[in-house]
Order: C-alpha cells, then structure tokens, then sequence
C-alpha cells in the first residue's frame, strides 16, 4: 500500500481539485447570470445557465469517482488489517 500512496492520492486529488476549481467559477457564472438577466439578455443569461448545467453534471461525475476511490481506499485498509491480525495470531506476536 505505501508503494501505491503517490498514486491514490494522485487519484483522489484530480477529482477534488475539478470540484474546488469548478466551485470557483460556478459562483462567478452565477454573478455573471444574475447580471445578464437583470439587464434584461435572457438569452446570454440561460445559455449561462446552460453551461453551468452541463458542467454541473461533470462535478456530479467526479464527485462520485472521489466517493469511489475512498471507498476502495477503506475497503482495502479494513482487508490489510485482517490480514495483519491472522499473520499475529499465526505467529503468536
């Protein structure tokens, strides 16, 4: 597993550094939108929201791949702790 650390945490670091990236400009879309719209360009104002709506499904995406890799993250902790424990009692550590 300590071989394999550089890599999960590769893994689980491009998935959230998408969420915190997209976060930031989601929030300044949305001030954008709401500036477009209280203009009165309805049209500039929900093509806006269409990217955001597209983008949004992306931050669902990556979201559930971080979910993911934590997950097989636990799993795999909670394996090598058994085994850890069977190699003890085998060898009356």
């Amino acid at each position: 597993m300590e071989n394999s650390l550089p890599v999960l945490q590769n893994e689980i670091q491009n998935p959230l550094n998408f969420v915190n990236n997209f976060s930031e400009v989601s929030n300044e879309l949305i001030d954008e939108m709401k500036t477009e719209f209280k203009k009165g360009d309805t049209e500039e104002g929900f093509a806006m929201l269409m990217i955001l709506n597209k983008t949004w499904r992306k931050f669902f995406i990556k979201g559930k791949r971080a979910d993911a890799i934590v997950k097989g993250m636990l799993q795999h902790a909670a394996v090598a702790a058994v085994k850890r424990t069977n190699q003890y009692q085998c060898t009356g550590r």
